[in-house]
């Protein structure tokens, strides 16, 4: 069991999710993902599922630490887009139909790969699943069409007018309420809004000054505030993973700890240069 496999047992993710990430599952239909995934630079509130070289794209989970319950949301991170969080599924099931009609596509049929994950996860009819992928292909915007993906709505998916794409609440946009947001929660709009407005999080501003924040908040036992600091761009890998290792010894969320250690790990299987960072 490595850190990130058990972080997703504590935070009770069923048992086909961790198998999954650790490639039991449809790495036939998708060759060109790496289950577990490599590291191409994430930040570390990401807990990533798979990735893809060619794309940089991660499938991942992003986890609300300091809101109640600890929500969490399945989202694309895209590095080569500045590792901008798409909230495409919000429930176990809507990921794993996600994953089944993303297979559909790739193998133009329903394969054994794909009846053994549907049998395992069951999170619509299969026939049901099938049929949309003939009307709708494995599009974001068509994943409306599926009640399943109606209530909750994540905010990636329906048509460009409906779709926010960040893992805030799609009306969230007030920017006297970014105060509590991590940089990557935000939609492209939200980024754009947040850099320049005076109520704004300090952290979300233009030219940051991230690690004298978060030393601020950290100290003064914000650890909402040092969490949102950490996950806004403009750290360097080295700094990163000193300001993890600092809030993973002061936190009292077990889930956290594990997830900051998973992430210091991950960070290190790299030969990019540690100059860049996220």
């Amino acid at each position: 069991m490595d850190g990130y496999d058990a972080l997703l047992a504590a935070l009770d993710c069923p048992i086909w999710l961790r198998q999954l990430r650790q490639g039991a599952y449809l790495t036939g239909t998708f060759c060109g993902d790496a289950m577990p995934a490599v590291w191409y630079g994430c930040p570390p509130g990401l807990i990533p599922l798979t990735s893809n070289g060619s794309a940089l794209l991660y499938r991942g989970i992003w986890v609300c630490w300091f809101t109640p319950g600890h929500p969490r949301s399945y989202v694309m991170s895209d590095i080569e887009d500045a590792c901008r969080l798409r909230e495409i599924a919000i429930t176990d099931a809507q990921f794993a139909a996600w994953m089944i009609i993303q297979a559909i596509v790739c193998n133009d049929d329903v394969t054994d790969e794909v009846i053994r994950f549907h049998a395992d996860t069951r999170p619509l009819d299969l026939e049901r699943l099938d049929e949309h992928t003939m009307t709708h292909g494995d599009g974001w915007e068509g994943l409306t069409a599926l009640p399943l993906f109606q209530s909750p709505r994540p905010n990636a998916v329906g048509t460009r007018s409906e779709a926010t794409g960040g893992v805030l609440h799609p009306q969230h946009t007030d920017p006297a309420r970014f105060r509590d947001a991590c940089w990557f929660e935000l939609s492209e709009e939200q980024q754009r809004i947040a850099l320049d407005h005076p109520d704004a999080a300090p952290w979300l501003r233009r030219d940051a000054p991230l690690a004298r924040l978060f030393d601020d908040y950290l100290s003064s036992g914000r650890q909402a505030e040092a969490w949102a600091t950490l996950n806004s761009t403009g750290w360097s890998l080295p700094d990163a993973r000193a300001a993890a290792e600092r809030l993973a010894d002061a936190t009292d969320l077990p889930g956290l700890a594990l997830q900051l250690r998973a992430w210091i790990a991950f960070s290190q299987q790299t030969d990019i240069p540690e100059r860049y960072g996220y």
